[in-house]
């Protein structure tokens, strides 16, 4: 499993948006939504948000899953620089981790802004359900 993370140019860096792509040669499942740390594997996780698809994404050797991670509210303030994110996977029990960690590859700099509030959304299918949904609640 591989994982990049980009910004939308209208967005203002405020959401990261992450691609994972099944480089293995058997089909996996990715449950809920994805268990993102920025510092530490010590550190609390940001909570769900209530976006669509929240069962599971199975994907195939070469397919694609989505979710996004909200790093900070418009407005608000401070923000904190992190130079790396790190994702593990559910496994069917929610908060039960399997696997990982995988680093994100992050866009352009090397680094995120995050607040003291980040949420993260559930794995889906479809980019443009995760991105609509996450231009909808801002």
């Amino acid at each position: 499993m591989s994982i990049t993370g980009t910004f939308e140019r209208q967005d203002s860096e405020r959401n990261l948006f992450m691609t994972a792509v099944n480089t293995g040669d058997r089909t996996c499942t990715l449950y809920y939504y994805p268990i993102v740390r920025f510092a530490t594997d010590t550190e609390v996780q940001p909570p769900p948000m209530e976006s669509p698809a929240r069962a599971a994404a199975t994907i195939r050797p070469g397919e694609k899953a989505y979710s996004a991670v909200r790093l900070f509210r418009e407005g608000c303030s401070p923000t904190e620089a992190r130079a790396s994110v790190k994702v593990f996977f559910h496994d069917r029990t929610a908060n039960d981790e399997v696997g990982g960690p995988i680093s994100v590859t992050l866009p352009q700099g090397g680094f995120v802004n995050v607040d003291s509030n980040p949420m993260v959304t559930f794995w889906n299918r479809d980019p443009d359900a995760v991105k609509s949904y996450m231009f909808k609640v801002h």
